[in-house]
This record gives structure tokens, sequence and C-alpha cells, in this order.
């Protein structure tokens, strides 16, 4: 039932909560290592794997809702996010034709020690930064 099959399971990433302005030019590289060339090196192999083997089937990544949404403190970490989805539609675009899949799974955030700390950072109103975000939209869209 399960020849033929490839799988791989990356979910190593590199989380910092560091304002852009802070980083320096080592931490940030850390973050793009790890995030975005250590899961562009393992969809790469796995792809040449697959195509060598004529084997069909599915490369699934771990992307974030920070792909998408972005709050202070997180620019590093959702530029790689973005990177990434991108990464996955570029693979996807080369190996179709090969009836393999390439998607990206980007969850929301999840309640966890990690994303109390999001949680606390405060506005000028006491409100939370998601808070202003879901009721006064983006600054830039204003």
């Amino acid at each position: 039932m399960w020849k033929n099959r490839c799988r791989l399971y990356h979910t190593r990433n590199k989380y910092k909560k560091k304002k852009f302005l802070d980083y320096a030019d080592d931490e940030f590289q850390t973050v793009i290592n790890l995030n975005l060339k250590g899961n562009f090196m393992a969809m790469r192999e796995i792809a040449k794997s697959m195509i060598g083997k004529n084997v069909a089937g599915s490369i699934v990544v771990l992307s974030s809702i920070r792909s998408i949404v972005v709050e202070p403190g997180q620019s590093a970490y959702a530029a790689t996010k973005a990177g990434l989805v991108q990464l996955v539609r570029g693979l996807c675009s080369e190996v179709g034709k090969n009836n393999i899949r390439v998607n990206a799974i980007a969850p929301g955030v999840v309640d966890t020690p990690l994303t109390q700390q999001i949680k606390r950072i405060r506005t000028g109103t006491g409100r939370t930064v998601r808070e202003a975000h879901l009721t006064d939209g983006h600054p830039l869209m204003k």
C-alpha cells in the first residue's frame, strides 16, 4: 500500500521577535537560512527524489499566517514565510507535470506560551496590537 511513496516532514523554524531596525545582519541571516533556505533545500531534494523514482504525490510545507499579516517585531519571520509561499508556487509550477502537488499550510495564531508575547504588546490605547488591527485596520489602509 505504501510502496512508491515519499514523505518529508520539515517543520524546524526560527522565530525571533525583534524590531526591524534592531536586527543585526547575522541574526537576519540565521532566520533566512533556517526558515527559507532550509525549506528550499528540503523541497528541492524531495522533488528530485520523487521525479527520479517516477513517484507522484504531494510536498506539503508549513508556512504561517505571518506570510500575509504582520505585527511589530515579526518582519524577518514574516518575510521568510511569504518567501516560502512563493517557493511553493514556483516549485508547483515546475513539478506539476510530474503529478507532484506542492502546498503550503498557513495556520493562524495558536494560543501557546510563544504567542502570549504577541498578546502582551500594547498600543497607545491599551489594546493589543491584534485588537487594534481588527478594529482599526492596518495603518497603511487609512
